[in-house]
């Protein structure tokens, strides 16, 4: 019985954590807090001109739904959350060129594809050779991140879109770079990069060419 509680009660979190209600209470509680917020004080203001308590009421009732909302955001650390943080740790490590910090969070079968993660997946080898280049002539000058959001798969993986304007000191200019990512928690507990796609550079798709 145990046993099947503890399976409902996964199912059941992973919904939650993929579904709408996960994304504007756990990942971003901030429109919906914030609606909740302006609703208790235009109810209050509305109160107080009017003389209707039950509208102080719906404000009270408002503004304990607003709290609750940001406090279960601070309880809860999504997968989705997870995965941007670890895709975040990527970067900043690529921008110092801490290549070994880069390879230790990916898994030992992580996969490389371009283009589309569809594509064929080339194995660790690849991410080697790429992250390589990073101390030597594709040594990043400056970078920013436009784009880096993250969607809960389950509650054990995540994926990540990443978009980036890197200046090299190739001289290649402030070149934009789109890339994503699945992470999934390991047997260990830890959370690893099992697959990375480099989707787009400059506007064209990426091909393994570039490293080469």
């Amino acid at each position: 019985m145990g046993e099947r509680k503890t399976g409902l009660g996964k199912r059941v979190m992973t919904l939650l954590l993929g579904s709408t209600i996960g994304r504007y209470v756990f990942e971003n509680p901030w429109p919906l807090g914030g609606v909740l917020v302006v609703a208790a004080a235009v109810m209050a203001w509305r109160a107080l001109t009017i003389g209707d308590r039950r509208l102080l009421g719906g404000a009270g009732i408002a503004l304990a739904g607003s709290a609750l909302v940001f406090v279960l955001s601070a309880m809860v650390t999504t997968p989705a959350e997870r995965a941007v943080e670890l895709v975040r740790s990527l970067v900043g490590y690529a921008e110092k060129a801490q290549t070994l910090r880069m390879l230790d969070l990916f898994s030992g079968k992580a996969l490389m594809h371009y283009a589309r993660p569809e594509n064929p997946g080339m194995n660790m080898d690849e991410i080697r050779a790429a992250i390589a280049t990073l101390d030597g002539r594709y040594r990043i000058v400056s970078n920013r991140i436009t784009q880096l959001e993250g969607t809960t798969e389950s509650d054990e993986a995540a994926t990540v879109q990443l978009t980036c304007y890197t200046e090299l000191e190739s001289g290649l200019g402030d070149t934009p770079t789109s890339w994503w990512f699945r992470i999934a928690k390991q047997y260990d507990g830890a959370w690893k990069i099992e697959r990375m796609a480099f989707l787009r550079v400059a506007g064209r798709d990426a091909s393994p060419g570039l490293w080469r």
